[in-house]
Order: C-alpha cells, then structure tokens, then sequence
C-alpha cells in the first residue's frame, strides 16, 4: 500500500537533528520549536495532513482541548481520531521511560477514547495503547511497555516502524 512516504525528507530531518545534536544547538529548542522544525515535517513526510490542505476529514488538529487540557496534536482519518500525539523537546531524553509524560500521552488519547498515543520528541516515537487505563486492573504488574522507534533506523531500514504497522493507519495495529 503506498501512503506517499517521502523518505528523503525523513533522511533530511534525520541529517538536520544530528548536525544540531553534534553543534551542541539542541539546547536551544523547546517544544514549540521541535514541533515546527521537526515533528509536524516528519509526520507531513510520513503522508499526513498536517497543515490540513484540502480533505479536512484527513487532518492534524493541533492543541486540542481534551478534559481541560490540551494533547499536542489529533490525527484523523475520515473525522476519526486515530492517535493523539504529545510532543516534547529534542533535548528530552529518554521520554518513554518518564512515567509523567508517559501518563499525560496516554490519558489525552484515554479520555478521548482513542486506542492509541504517541509521545515523541523526534528521536524517540513511543506508541503506546490507550484502550485501559493501568489503574482499573488493580496494580496487578500489568505494565504498559512503548514501542520506541529511532527515526533514524525506521528510515534508513526502510521500516515504517518495528510494530508491524503504519503511524497513518495506526488503528490497525
């Protein structure tokens, strides 16, 4: 199935994020910045609406209001919320391992009844299922493990990403 992957542009971004990384530069981004230089051009490279051009069933909405507080970003298919992505610095690290941002990812997509969540600061894309909240079975060791994708491997293998599917169709996994 083609969903009009521009993996130069991806292999571009990738490039820009390792010469800023190695400059010492990364310091200087925020979110806001990582959003616009980083994050919404990797997933317009990975075919999604972002800047919600023509079909607005197909689009990112960007802060969007969910229980008071406002995700990052939605992204539907048809009008359909597939995923709710919670964006963080290029100079956060190790984000899937950090139980706040964990927690506030997976709650956005939870209380929207949305199956899935993505917590990403470019490097790491961190998909998590939002279908239970890890409360209701009772601390019973149930863990929520991410699936962490590098960019940098899921271009230059030519892998979408390692969970067998496609951020566009997510839903799918």
């Amino acid at each position: 199935q083609d969903y009009n992957i521009d993996y130069e542009k991806i292999k571009e971004l990738i490039s820009k994020y390792e010469q800023i990384k190695k400059s010492g530069e990364i310091k200087r981004y925020n979110e806001e910045s990582t959003k616009k230089d980083f994050i919404l051009p990797l997933f317009e490279a990975l075919g999604w609406n972002v800047y919600n051009k023509g079909n607005k069933d197909n689009s990112v909405s960007a802060e969007e209001t969910i229980s008071k507080k406002r995700v990052d970003y939605g992204f539907r298919i048809n009008g359909i919320p597939k995923f709710f992505l919670e964006a963080k610095s290029l100079k956060e690290e190790n984000i899937q391992t950090n139980s706040k941002y964990v927690t506030q990812a997976i709650d956005y997509a939870w209380m929207k009844s949305c199956s899935w969540a993505i917590l990403t600061n470019f490097e790491t894309i961190a998909v998590y299922n939002a279908d239970w909240k890890e409360s209701n079975y009772g601390g019973q060791g149930i863990r929520r493990e991410p699936v962490a994708v590098k960019c940098k491997a899921m271009v230059f293998k030519r892998q979408r990403s390692s969970c067998k599917g496609n951020l566009k169709d997510i839903q799918g996994l």
